[in-house]
This record gives C-alpha cells, structure tokens and sequence, in this order.
C-alpha cells in the first residue's frame, strides 16, 4: 500500500468494480493528486511540475517474486534469488530504452500469511521496497501487481480467476477474462475524488489475442481514463502480433508493458512458455524479445525519472545516460496499480 511498501500489514482496501487505481508514492500516502508526481489528468499520465509531461509507459513486466517466496527458494527467478536484480542487469533493462517496469507480487508473501517465514512479511516488504528503490533510482517507474492469492489458509501457490475475499482486500487487485475484456469497466467504474484511476487491459497472441471488439472497447474505454497494456505478448516466438498492437498503442497514446523480462537461462522459461524476453540477463533477446526491443529503440528517448546516485553528479553525467533523458524526467515517484472484482490474467511459466 502507499507509504507502507516496507512498513507492517497494509491497511484494509475497500474494493468494488473492475479497475485499477493510480497512486503516486512517496514518503506518506498522498491524500490529494499530486501537483508534480506522476497523476492522470484527463486520459493521460503526466508528471513534473506545471502541466507535466505526457507519459507514455512503455517497458517490462519482472516475473519471480510472486512465485519464488511461496515456493521457499528465494525472492527473485535469477541468478541470485536471495537478493535484487544487480546494477549490470537494470542497466541491461535500460539498453532496451523502456522506462516502466511491472513487478507482479505474492499475496500471502506480502501479508506474511501462509508462507515460509524467510521469504514473507517485513523481509518480503524489504526486498521489494529494495527493489522500487533501485528501479526509481535507475530512473524507472515501477507497477507493484497482486498476481498469486488464495483464500484462508490455503498459500497463494497460483493465480486464482476470482479475487480472494480473505486477503485480497488488504493487498490490491485486473479486470475479467484475464484482463482481457475491459469492456464493462466504464459501467463499473468507481466514486474516486481524486479521478486517478486507470484502466488495464493483457492481451497475447496465440493465447487471448484482442480482436476488433476488444480494440474497440479500449478505445472507448481511453476516451474517458488512461488505459495500460499491463501484459502484452505472444507465444510463438515472433513478433507479429505485439507489433501489430503496438503500432496501435502508439497511435492512441497507450501504454504498453511486455511479458516478460526472465531469462530462458537459467530458469526455464523459454520464448513460447512463459513467454520471455530474453535469453540472459545482460538483455540478449530472444527472437520475439527481439521483436520488441526493436519497436522500442525505433521510438527514440524515453521519457524516465532523473535518474539518481550517491555517487558526485559529475560523475552521474559521465554514465551512460544521456543528458536529453535526464532533462525529460524531473520527477520522482513509483506507480502502484491496484485493481479489483473478478480477475483472470494469462497464464506464466506452464
């Protein structure tokens, strides 16, 4: 929850509808939109003072610390389960010219119900606060996803097609047909004051591909809020489809995340199951990751958070970010999305 990603169990979220709720984080909740953070404003993310700049997020989605804590094994699907992803392999994130990442979680994990003490409640909360900071520092914005619940004592070993109503509303929650269908999420959407809500959509080729109604339905859908591909992939290894969908994010303005940033080695996943990106986690692609990281590098600089270090900043200005980037991000911040009602997402590591 905002401001208590590290802290003791989160409060209780009343939830109703299918939607997904913004939040800009910082040190405390934030009780009003912000005036410079990351906020909606019409149809649209922005952020920085003043009007803001427009965000479009483009990036990854950061599989393993839903499964790997439930399992006992670590925190993370990598090399080093016990720790986060080191600075060679969030630079690696960064050749690919991405500026968000998605960062599914593990409800028992984070409540430090049903799971193995190691790897669950403060020492879950820790890691993952760990890893925020050192993705916001990379200059990236972070989604903090609920993907594995399950009810009473039973440990969230998997991801359910109906939001438990035991944990689930102390954690946060996509919408119906594995997110695919957001086609009733205007006629459920809620009461919110603040008007920071955002709608998400997951589609993959070969599995639940979006068709011309589903289009539509996000389309009518972005007229009103800002809509999110928080999963978008496919599973035979190309890359016809999500180019396809990207070149029609693109044209109007929605952001899209790819499934997903774990390695075929080591761990088991490969480019038609799971599906993966890359191959290694110094960023080489796999052929549909490859797909993808063209699309990105094609668009140019991305827009990111100033990227921040303890080292001197003329020593900053001599890394491998360029300054054009560092002028486009003057804010800081974290993205958490939380959504709710029924849930039904795509299928990972079969």
């Amino acid at each position: 929850m905002p401001g208590e990603i590290a802290g003791g169990p989160p409060r209780a979220l009343a939830l109703a509808g299918i939607l997904l709720i913004l939040v800009v984080t910082g040190a405390a909740p934030a009780r009003a939109a912000p005036a410079s953070g990351l906020r909606v404003v019409g149809n649209q993310l922005v952020f920085g003072p003043g009007s803001g700049t427009v965000l479009q997020p483009r990036g990854v989605d950061r599989s393993g610390l839903e499964y790997a804590c439930i399992q006992g094994w670590g925190f993370f699907d990598s090399p080093h389960p016990q720790t986060i992803d080191t600075p060679a392999m969030i630079d690696a994130m960064l050749g690919w010219d991405i500026d968000i990442v998605r960062v599914p979680l593990n409800e028992d994990c984070w409540l430090g119900v049903n799971a193995p003490r190691d790897y669950s409640g403060a020492p879950y909360r820790r890691i993952v606060r760990r890893y925020v900071q050192a993705l916001n520092a990379a200059g990236l914005f972070v989604i903090l996803d609920l993907h594995w619940a399950a009810p009473g004592r039973t440990p969230a070993n998997q991801q359910l097609p109906m939001a438990d109503a035991d944990h689930a509303p102390a954690f946060w929650l996509g919408g119906i047909q594995w997110a695919l269908d957001i086609s009733g999420w205007l006629a459920h959407e809620p009461s919110d004051p603040l008007h920071q809500l955002i709608a998400s959509d997951h589609n993959y080729g070969g599995l639940s591909p979006c068709d011309l109604a589903c289009e539509e339905a996000i389309l009518a859908t972005h007229r009103h809020v800002p809509v999110l591909f928080g999963e978008l992939g496919e599973t035979d290894c190309g890359s016809g489809y999500i180019d396809a969908m990207m070149r029609f994010a693109d044209a109007h303005g929605i952001g899209y995340l790819a499934w997903a940033w774990d390695a075929t080695s080591p761990g088991g996943w490969s480019c038609r199951s799971g599906p993966s990106l890359i191959t290694s986690y110094d960023g080489a692609p796999t052929a549909y990751g490859a797909g993808f990281r063209a699309h990105l590098l094609a668009l140019g600089v991305p827009v990111r958070l100033e990227r921040r270090s303890r080292e001197p900043r003329a020593r900053l200005l001599s890394s491998g970010i360029r300054r054009a980037r560092r002028r486009r991000a003057r804010s800081r911040g974290r993205i958490v999305i939380r959504s709710s009602a029924a849930i039904r997402r795509a299928p990972r590591r079969w």
